[in-house]
């Protein structure tokens, strides 16, 4: 029964509730999950922050201030899967995510990972599922090179080049990648 409370929604909990559900999820690994389309209250994630290793899944706004989970650092060893996404250009560089052993699903804006105001830094060689939207063509080998374990790899390009892909090489290259998913706005969606 303790599974039922594991997951929690942000922004729409109360302290309240939040600490209610932390209470009845027992020893569970938690759920964290942000609202895409309203800012989360930093709060929330720092009073979830001594919870980090417990933490399973978690999908939050880079905007909503992660400086505050610097105490998360080490601590979040059943992290397998993270969405970081973004709204505005104010994100900060974090290091928090760098050091998490499970962790092998990132889906991530790439307009986060692009800009000179944020650095996220994550275990990138043992990552298995990769999802980046809004992904220039000019930075797609680079991060199959940043993934030597890649098993999928689902890539929003912001600009098709003029002639296909250049980096089939590369692509064939990748003795692991079994499905690479290609979605921008001059080919639809394909799938090699």
């Amino acid at each position: 029964m303790s599974q039922f409370w594991a997951t929690i929604r942000l922004p729409s909990i109360s302290a309240a509730k939040l600490d209610f559900y932390v209470l009845h999820s027992n020893s569970a690994p938690l759920t964290i999950i942000g609202d895409d389309h309203n800012d989360i209250d930093s709060r929330a994630l720092e009073r979830l922050a001594p919870t980090s290793h417990r933490w399973r899944n978690l999908s939050v706004h880079v905007d909503d201030g992660l400086e505050g989970l610097d105490t998360i650092y080490q601590r979040i060893p059943l992290l397998e899967f993270l969405d970081l996404y973004s709204m505005y250009d104010n994100a900060t560089s974090t290091v928090i995510f760098q050091d998490a052993p499970s962790l092998h699903r990132v889906s991530v804006d790439a307009n986060i990972l692009t800009r000179s105001s944020f650095d996220v830094m994550l275990p990138w060689h043992q990552l298995t599922f990769l999802t980046l939207d809004s992904l220039f063509v000019s930075l797609f080998s680079q991060f199959l090179r940043l993934c030597p374990q890649l098993l999928y790899f689902k890539a929003g390009i912001k600009y098709a080049p003029r002639e296909p892909w250049g980096t089939v090489g590369m692509m064939k290259a990748h003795t692991s990648l079994h499905k690479l998913v290609l979605v921008s706005s001059s080919y639809n969606e394909s799938s090699l």
